[in-house]
């Protein structure tokens, strides 16, 4: 791969030798590698990120995931590339960079990741409204959409499972010797959603719950009441709104 100019794939392979040559206890071949990068270190395209907390977020660069140990040296051929930061309810980051000769070098700040904004209004039409029927109907409406997004996530938890039971066992690693990265990419996903998928299965059931109990001891008013729950939630500059009416 060096002498085709593939100094990046190059630079990877040898890095992988390194590591696993290291963590076999192979020292003279773990050293023979890492000569080698020595070697390739001036000559290699990289970039280098600046993230305040790396364990926090995932980095992906034209689509593969980096390490946090790789980030502040990560070898790129010629050509444009896409760096991507995501962490869980996160808006994400996006950036490219375009390496052009051997030897550049780029840095690129990862800023904090800002939270996604949410908001609720509730507006009741008529005023008379049975109160404790129309905050039964809220509670169960935010239940449903906690049962919904438990479902989604823990339908991409088990298809990530099944990937990682596939390629991860005992090591991410394939036959060649090189990282899976498809298997590494499961075992992060599925540690990102396991926490959002357990707050959906508690919001469902706290919601479903407590609304079951205000419609169950509440007493219909003469005329129907009509309220409208809309959840706005802003993502990348845009929002998504959900109107229920009772």
């Amino acid at each position: 791969y060096a002498k085709t100019g593939q100094l990046a794939l190059a630079w990877r392979n040898f890095r992988q030798v390194e590591v696993l040559a290291g963590a076999a206890g192979k020292k003279e071949r773990a050293a023979a590698a890492r000569a080698k990068l020595d070697e390739l270190r001036s000559r290699v395209g990289h970039v280098t990120l600046r993230v305040d907390d790396p364990n926090a977020v995932t980095v992906r660069i034209d689509g593969e995931v980096v390490p946090p140990e790789e980030l502040a040296f990560v070898p790129l051929d010629p050509g444009i590339h896409k760096i991507e930061v995501a962490a869980a309810v996160r808006k994400p980051f996006e950036d490219t960079v375009t390496i052009t000769s051997e030897g550049e070098e780029h840095e690129v700040v990862v800023p904090a990741l800002s939270p996604f904004e949410t908001r609720t209004e509730i507006r009741t039409v008529t005023e008379e409204s049975n109160t404790r029927r129309t905050l039964g109907y809220v509670l169960g409406a935010v239940g449903l959409a906690g049962v919904a997004t438990a479902t989604v996530t823990g339908i991409l938890i088990l298809s990530d499972k099944s990937t990682a039971d596939d390629r991860c066992k005992p090591d991410c690693v394939t036959a060649s010797g090189e990282v899976d990265t498809k298997g590494a990419d499961a075992v992060q996903r599925g540690r990102t959603l396991l926490p959002i998928n357990v707050v959906a299965w508690v919001v469902a059931a706290a919601g479903l719950g407590a609304g079951g109990f205000f419609l169950l001891t509440s007493r219909r008013s003469p005329k129907a009441a009509q309220t409208t729950l809309i959840p706005v939630f802003d993502a990348h500059g845009g929002s998504t709104v959900l109107t229920t009416t009772f």
